[in-house]
């Protein structure tokens, strides 16, 4: 049926008599193709390559397919084998209403063995199971697989072990489970699906297979109990890996563009690395408020709100004629030095490109410090003008006049610095969108301090924290 062709978006979506089709061929079902279809059973479906959201949702007995066609061979829980294909005691036909059962010495003959292979078959599996004990214990069963693709995982609990041969998970396969505590993937893997493990809170640990496999957008977002990641891929969607909030460390190897909103959210996050990355997308990093390493040396672009809010970050090193995008480090409060390598020592830079890392006071330029003393300083013009700028925006957030009279503060940061050299502040006038506090040791303040603005200011920075 349509050799070669695929299947478009909601096919035969709801048709509930279809039983049997004819695969030979099909290698692309598009979303929602068979949702519904309840009584088709996906067999012979080896030839499927990739499958859409919800494909086949709704199919009744679609989640044992994989245990009874493939995992063991057919056998029944009694450890019987149902050799005909049918329910009940194999061999035996079912007498008529009219004929009399009457037991033959044949027929006795016949159930003695039956009887003894039984009873062997039940010692066999008992000396399985005595091994399966001492082994780790991952359950397949709950799965959804039509050909080589897992279609549905809504039926999994606990630890999830996917078979060798699956080539796919299909996109929300397992999405919102709440149930399962960790998942094996298969060597074979080689595409897991949008938001596939979406919202699987429960989910720790994650074992990827050493091959590249891609990973779609959102695939893990929300799985919050997941703490490390190793992977290779080629290819990791957007916010795949977002708002994991016991997510420590990440290790990622292939790729060279890190896209947007990947780890957004990850407040846990310490330490990623990701070998020859050179782009990172917007937003790919905000709010990592604990992301300490993370390697910039091959870094030749950075995206709006990349690293927003990523407040462990103390000290970059970026190349000449890094592309930084508009609020691109916006608001890392403890950014304290900024280190330009190459011979131009210069950056490109959108607005606001550091705009509230208001700690930021040391930048080196063809190896030479250069510091920032007081506020009026970043219109000296012995400082260098790529130097200058950097400062100008660091402390872009602050509404100062002459120099020295600090009106308000425009940035989001959850740590303030306030420029040396201030003398005033204005009490509370433009503050209202600050969310953070005042570090006391880098503040710099002297003659505010005697001020009713600046006692004013303090104390309503640190009840906000």
């Amino acid at each position: 049926m349509f050799p070669g062709k695929p299947l478009k978006t909601g096919a035969f979506y709801n048709c509930r008599k279809l039983s049997h089709l004819l695969w030979k061929d099909i290698r692309r079902v598009g979303k929602e193709a068979f949702s519904g279809c309840a009584s088709l059973k996906p067999e012979g479906a080896d030839s499927l390559e990739w499958v859409g959201e919800l494909a086949f949702a709704g199919m009744e007995g679609m989640e044992t397919a994989y245990a009874a066609d493939r995992h063991d061979g057919g056998a029944k829980e009694d450890g019987t084998a149902d050799r005909d294909g049918r329910e009940g005691t194999a061999g035996i036909e079912s007498q008529g209403p009219g004929e009399t059962a009457e037991r033959t010495e044949v027929q006795d003959a016949r159930e003695t063995q039956e009887t003894a292979d039984g009873a062997e078959c039940q010692d066999k599996e008992s000396q399985d199971g005595e091994k399966q004990d001492r082994e780790p214990r991952y359950g397949t069963s709950g799965l959804g697989i039509v050909g080589s693709i897992v279609v549905s995982g809504a039926g999994c609990q606990g630890e999830v072990y996917v078979p060798e041969g699956i080539t796919a998970i299909a996109p929300y396969a397992f999405s919102a489970n709440r149930r399962i505590t960790g998942l094996v993937l298969p060597e074979t893997l080689r595409s897991i699906g949008e938001g596939a493990f979406w919202g699987c809170s429960g989910l720790a640990h994650v074992r990827f297979p050493a091959a590249p496999c891609a990973v779609g957008s959102c695939a893990f977002e929300k799985c919050t109990g997941i703490r490390s990641v190793h992977l290779r891929t080629h290819s990791l969607g957007a916010s795949a890996f977002a708002w994991c909030l016991s997510l420590e460390r990440a290790e990622i190897t292939g790729l060279s563009l890190l896209e947007k909103r990947l780890f957004e959210g990850c407040e846990n996050l310490k330490e990623c690395v990701c070998g020859q990355v050179s782009a990172v997308g917007d937003s790919c990093f905000r709010g990592c408020s604990t992301l300490e390493n993370f390697d910039f040396q091959t870094i030749t672009e950075i995206g709006s709100y990349a690293f927003q809010d990523c407040d462990n970050l103390r000290e970059i090193g970026l190349h000449d004629h890094t592309l930084v995008r508009p609020h691109g480090f916006q608001d890392c409060g403890r950014l304290a030095r900024l280190v330009l390598t190459g011979e131009e020592g210069g950056l490109e830079l959108g607005e606001y490109a550091f705009s509230g890392c208001t700690a930021l006071r040391q930048v080196v330029r063809r190896g030479r410090l250069w510091e920032l003393g007081e506020y009026r300083d970043i219109l000296s013009e012995s400082l260098p003008e790529p130097v200058r700028l950097i400062f100008h925006s660091a402390l872009s957030c602050f509404q100062v006049e002459k120099e020295e009279i600090l009106l308000g503060y425009s940035g989001l940061g959850r740590i303030l610095n306030i420029p040396r050299g201030i003398r005033r502040i204005i009490p509370l006038r433009d503050v209202s969108g600050c969310s953070g506090y005042m570090e006391p040791n880098m503040c710099g303040l002297s003659e505010p301090e005697r001020s009713p603005g600046a006692a004013a200011w303090r104390r309503w920075s640190w009840r906000k924290a």
